[in-house]
Order: C-alpha cells, then structure tokens, then sequence
C-alpha cells in the first residue's frame, strides 16, 4: 500500500520521528516518482509515492480495480496516532457486531474515508503480524474464487458475507502475495 505525499524525503522524516522506519529506500524511479518502503511503529510496511508528474491509478472501486485498502494491528490507538502524525488522518473507531470494532481513516476536512483498520483479536493466529491489506473490487467474488488455484493461486480464507459491505475473499497469488476481493453489495 501506497501513500502519496508531496514531499517523500520530509515524510519520511515524520515516520522515524514517531516511531516507524525506513525500510527501504527506493528514490526515484525513472524521474516521475521518488518512493520509499516504510514500516510503523507495530510492523506494518506501507510505502510512500511522491508522484512528480506520474498520475495516480485513474480507476477505482470498478471491477478488476483497488478499492479498498485495510491495515490490521493488535494497538489501533498507536496505529491512529502514528497515521495522524504522518499523513494528517483521523481514524474514527466505531463498534461492529461481536463486540469488534473498525476504524476509517478520513483526511482532515474530508468526509469520505480513505482506509480503513480492524483490530486483529483472539479469532487472528498470534503468528500473524500487523499488515496493510489491499482489495481489488470484482464482480464475482465466486467466479474469481473458482479460477485462482487454475491459476497457481491458493484460497486463503474462503469467500464470506460481511454485512453492509459485500463477498470478500482472501487469496495468495503463486509468489505467496495476499491480497483480498470484494463483491461489494
């Protein structure tokens, strides 16, 4: 996951001053972006794009398109800080069913959420570590089910109805790469 900034170097600054690292430093790619691989301050890698004139994805939330992107963490009040501190977002923690809750993060003054964090509880293997998880929209949360082992790919967690938002699965692509789907309602 991705996070545009204007300026890469000075946000990467703002993440060690508050507890996260520079993983790897990428610099620029081919004049049109400067980017950085960073961790927080629970483990999670998140990157950071300072576009310089390449244009961002023009396309989401369509089928076969990002949509959606999620960190999963065992403290969300440190990952709010640290989010709030580097990228100015607010993460707004509201209760769901069984007693969880979920977070959206929404830039200052904006109301429409950009990301999102679940709190990974007792039902999340220990063995499981704080992560950004990407989700590409589709159609069919079923069909592409159907196709990923055809395709070298393995189901991780079977598809599954959450309320209010749709089919999601969990799949590995043949590199061992997570990522989910969602059929969105």
């Amino acid at each position: 996951m991705y996070m545009s900034v204007d300026n890469a170097d000075e946000t990467a600054e703002v993440v060690v001053d508050n507890g996260g690292a520079v993983a790897i430093w990428l610099g620029e790619i081919d004049e049109v972006s400067r980017l950085a691989v960073c961790t927080d301050p629970l483990g999670a890698r998140f990157g950071l794009w300072e576009p310089r004139g390449h244009p961002a994805a023009s396309r989401m939330h369509e089928p076969n398109s990002f949509t959606w992107g999620e960190l999963s963490c065992r403290d969300i009040d440190a990952a709010k800080d640290f989010y709030g501190a580097v990228f100015g977002w607010e993460g707004r923690t509201r209760a769901v069913a069984e007693g969880s809750t979920y977070t959206e993060f929404f830039l200052p003054d904006v109301d429409q959420a950009v990301a999102g964090m679940v709190q990974m509880n007792q039902r999340w293997p220990k063995d499981v570590s704080p992560h950004w998880m990407l989700y590409f929209a589709v159609a069919d949360t079923d069909e592409i089910v159907s196709r990923v082992g055809h395709l070298g790919g393995t189901v991780s967690v079977a598809p599954f109805d959450l309320a209010d938002v749709g089919r999601i699965a969990v799949l590995n692509d043949p590199e061992g790469a997570v990522f989910s789907v969602l059929q969105r309602r």
